[in-house]
Formats: C-alpha cells, sequence, structure tokens
C-alpha cells in the first residue's frame, strides 16, 4: 500500500462538509453527525459553531501523520501543519433535497464519499488507522453510505421489511 497527502482543497472541502454536519446536522443532510464526530472535533468550536478551518487542519495533520509513519523510515517527513488556503471555496456538498416523502440522492453525495473514502485510505496507515479523527470520519462515512442506500430508488422499490 502506498501513502499520500491528500490535495489540501480536497481536504478542505471533506472539512467543510463535516462542520456542516456538525452544526446543522439532520436538517441539512438528512442524517446526523455522531457523538464520535461531536467528541473528535469539539476543539474545532472558536465560538459556538464548528470551524471548518480547524477541522481542515486536523484532517490534514492525520494524513500527513499517516505518511509520515509509512515512510519513516526513508523519506523526508512531510510537515504536518495544513497549508493556508480559503477553506471556504472549497465545498461539494448542498442541502439535501425531499422530495415524495424522503430525500433524494443527488451527484454531491457520491462525490462527497470518494473524497472521504480517499481520505480514509490514505489514514489506514498503522499509526493512525485508530486516530479518533479518523474514527470520526468512519462514523461519517458510514452515515452518508447508510443515507444513500436508504435513499435509493431500488432501496424504496424492495419488498417491504421483512417480507420475502
Amino acid at each position: 500500500m502506498s501513502c499520500i497527502v491528500m490535495n489540501p482543497e480536497s481536504i478542505a472541502a471533506i472539512a467543510n462538509a463535516a462542520a456542516t454536519l456538525l452544526h446543522c446536522g439532520y436538517n441539512y443532510f438528512g442524517f446526523a453527525a455522531t457523538p464520535q464526530m461531536h467528541e473528535a472535533f469539539r476543539d474545532c468550536r472558536p465560538r459556538s459553531f464548528y470551524a471548518a478551518e480547524e477541522i481542515y487542519k486536523r484532517l490534514y495533520a492525520v494524513n500527513a501523520a499517516a505518511c509520515n509513519g509509512r515512510y519513516k523510515d526513508h523519506e523526508a517527513p512531510v510537515n504536518d501543519a495544513a497549508p493556508d488556503i480559503d477553506c471556504s471555496k472549497y465545498i461539494v456538498h448542498q442541502p439535501s433535497e425531499y422530495a415524495d416523502y424522503h430525500y433524494t440522492i443527488r451527484p454531491w453525495h457520491y462525490h462527497l464519499a470518494k473524497l472521504i473514502d480517499f481520505w480514509l485510505y490514505q489514514t489506514s496507515e498503522y499509526d493512525t488507522w485508530k486516530d479518533p479523527i479518523r474514527t470520526a470520519m468512519l462514523d461519517f462515512q458510514e452515515e452518508l453510505f447508510q443515507f444513500i442506500v436508504r435513499q435509493s430508488g431500488e432501496y424504496f422499490n424492495a419488498p417491504e421489511w421483512g417480507k420475502l
């Protein structure tokens, strides 16, 4: 397995989605942040709201730590300080839409899922795979995946619960 530091703009997009989920939750996404997410990012609240910039820095640091752990014996360490970027420019998520008695799946759901998948893959090294930030992002991934499945047409058209 190889490991790279993900593009800062992509990490910022994930951070923006995580901050929105933590701040707005179900009313925005159609699912809520888990208690583990709130705990992992509790220090990312400079005031009464979750700051995407702070979450971005934490996500970047975990990714850099994974690379440093992976290549510690044969490459120069990666700086774990996130590059300064305007995080507010990088947003892939949008408010969920509700139609026909359920939320609708949009292309951005899949785009966000792939961004999170990539970040999780890049942080799955020995030193970081149990990091609380990574665990929180695994929760985010699971909630997003469940949302996508449960809101899909295939799920709604499947036989009723408990019936063959």
